[in-house]
């Protein structure tokens, strides 16, 4: 059908619009890149929290700390459409003692102590940070902790939304060599070169997750043909955490009972308390109370640490070198080198401390 000469300049100004238009949505809709896929539960390896598949092959988390990692080859491009439903119904702090809501992914992730991180923070502030956890020659969180953090900074960006229930969203982001780019509903918001020394090429991607209750669909980008590598191994529910996570904890009362199920240290100087804070995080990061119970208290697994007759020595040695079952049971060997062990043996100490009548 054609148009009559006098109706041209409406048709043109039209198609315009439609061409705008579409150019818009493909901005938001991964249809615009043939390389993404998505990427379902089978794909993914969660090393901490969970994730649960929905009707229609969407994702939910609603756990107050999730971790996970993409098993098969993919590039470093990455891209979440989800909808984020308010906060987890249990909260938790970082190891830091900071309580913040986020979400984001992890790139080149060689392991839980080298890796680039693209997080949306929801709260307490709405913004995209970038950082990198870089620690040379340490492979586990029970070496590295929530060590080696440093945020890159953006050669431009853009603000993003505040986040309320029930909104939905696009976040993206791809990874070329230091030059990191990533998009929210296919604007760009965070734009640069993350550190140079961050990590070396290669690493899976994944996502993360704090305190943040969400549904969503994962995409990935496979490598070029030629390129890839192998399928990774997965140990679902064996944490690599990133950083320590604990629930909040009442500040102790200087005198006076404590809070009912939690021990009290008695008052003691800054230093010393310092150190059995320091060992309380390594008791969750290596999950001691999976055997020993949250506060010590023993399980069917282990023995309670309340009641123990070890002294510091005592228990010095048996972190060093665990009895066979012990060893058996999972309890990892703490070298008489680590960091660790004196913040361990304090935190133990405290336990036993605070039985006595």
């Amino acid at each position: 059908m054609a148009f009559p000469r006098k109706h041209w300049g409406i048709a043109v100004v039209l198609a315009a619009s439609l061409i705008v238009a579409a150019a818009g949505a493909a901005g938001r809709s991964s249809a615009a890149d043939p390389r993404l896929t998505r990427t379902d539960r089978a794909k993914l390896c969660v090393t901490e929290g969970a994730i649960e598949e929905r009707p229609g092959g969407r994702l939910s988390v609603n756990v107050p700390k999730m971790r996970a990692f993409v098993t098969v080859p993919v590039a470093q491009i990455v891209e979440a459409r989800f909808t984020y439903l308010g906060a987890t119904e249990h909260q938790a702090r970082l190891g830091s003692g900071e309580k913040r809501r986020q979400f984001g992914f992890k790139l080149r992730a060689q392991d839980p102590c080298n890796l680039v991180y693209a997080m949306w923070r929801i709260e307490p502030k709405s913004e995209i940070v970038v950082s990198v956890k870089s620690n040379p020659g340490q492979h586990s969180s029970a070496e590295c902790g929530n060590r080696g953090y440093k945020n890159s900074k953006p050669g431009r960006a853009s603000p993003v939304p505040r986040l309320k229930p029930g909104a939905s969203h696009i976040l993206r982001a791809e990874l070329h060599a230091t030059e990191l780019r990533v998009l929210v509903d296919g604007a760009i918001v965070w734009e640069g070169k993350v550190l140079s020394e961050a990590i070396p090429l290669g690493g899976s991607v994944g996502m993360r997750s704090d305190n943040a209750h969400l549904e969503f669909e994962f995409l990935t980008a496979k490598f070029p043909r030629g390129a890839g590598g192998s399928v990774l191994p997965c140990h679902e529910g064996t944490e690599e955490s990133d950083e320590v996570m604990f629930d909040v904890i009442p500040e102790q009362p200087q005198n006076g009972p404590a809070p009912s199920g939690r021990a009290t240290t008695p008052p003691t100087s800054a230093p010393v308390d310092s150190l059995i804070a320091q060992g309380k995080a390594r008791f969750m990061a290596y999950k001691c109370y999976e055997c020993h119970g949250a506060n010590g208290e023993g399980t069917d697994s282990a023995p309670d640490l309340v009641g123990t007759h070890l002294n510091a020595e005592q228990i010095a040695s048996f972190l060093h070198k665990p009895s066979p079952d012990a060893r058996s049971a999972g309890m990892p060997d703490i070298p008489a080198t680590s960091p660790d062990l004196q913040p361990l043996v304090a935190y133990v100490l405290s336990l036993k401390r605070s039985s006595a009548p």
